[in-house]
């Protein structure tokens, strides 16, 4: 009769740095919902997709906008028209603009993009006096590595092109940990050791054999130690180490007691 195995399934395992790239995605959406919501009528400004490595947008007819190249934001040459429809809740076309108009616009669209990115700076945790630096979309330069994702109006293509440097992502994951509990002090040597049970004894006396000696000893041999009969003994703990302290024999009926001559550690 044969047996059948049933054999596990392998486990569906994240990619390495998915669960930050999730939290990061989360934190990005978070920050351009509140700004879209605070500037836009009903034509809402959302990320087109996930934080995904490059490229980074070159050549556009727009600005690059960047916080100590770790933190960048790309403006097509289109954002400003269509950024006005939206807070406006029209479409803008460009070939009826005044220059007045023009001016309004892009007054309204620099203001609009500067909340977003004191928001973007405030939420990856960079210090309040970090300024942005403005640079034409061709000549700005952006490490490599970045992590990039698109911003846009869903019937559109990406007006922007958000940023962000590897470092950042961890710098931010750090700050955001709770810090480390502070330890309570250890307790006393004394309190932890006061429950340990030890051997107590006294050494009368030592003497010096070999070891043939040892082998050769008989009843009724003497050994001669090196104290005194009157002399105090040592108080020692399991047998070996320092004394603790000297005592002295005394008989207590038909039993050999220690009398402490000095403290312990004395």
């Amino acid at each position: 009769m044969s047996h059948s195995v049933a054999v596990p399934k392998p486990h569906a395992w994240l990619p390495a740095g998915a669960i930050m790239a999730l939290a990061i995605d989360r934190v990005l959406s978070e920050v351009v919902q509140s700004w879209s919501l605070k500037w836009f009528a009903s034509r809402a400004v959302r990320p087109l997709d996930a934080l995904t490595a490059g490229p980074v947008p070159t050549g556009w007819e727009g600005q690059m906008l960047l916080l100590d190249r770790d933190l960048g934001l790309a403006v097509s040459g289109d954002a400003t028209a269509i950024l006005a429809g939206a807070m406006l809740d029209r479409d803008v076309p460009t070939d009826v603009q005044t220059d007045a108009d023009r001016r309004v616009f892009v007054e309204m669209v620099r203001i609009c993009l500067e909340d977003l990115c004191r928001r973007l700076a405030e939420a990856f945790r960079f210090d309040a006096s970090a300024r942005w630096e403005r640079f034409p979309g061709d000549t700005a330069s952006v490490p490599d590595g970045v992590l990039v994702c698109g911003l846009g109006i869903e019937s559109h293509a990406p007006l922007m092109r958000f940023m962000v440097a590897p470092d950042t992502l961890v710098e931010m994951a750090k700050a955001g940990l709770p810090p480390p509990e502070r330890g309570r002090p250890l307790a006393g040597i004394a309190c932890g050791l006061a429950a340990q049970a030890v051997s107590v004894s006294a050494q009368i006396g030592r003497c010096s054999l070999t070891l043939a000696d040892v082998a050769g000893l008989n009843i009724g041999d003497v050994l001669v130690f090196d104290r005194a009969l009157d002399a105090p003994v040592d108080l020692v703990v399991n047998g070996a180490g320092p004394p603790l302290a000297r005592c002295t024999i005394v008989q207590n009926d038909d039993r050999f007691d220690l009398m402490l001559l000095d403290s312990i550690g004395g």
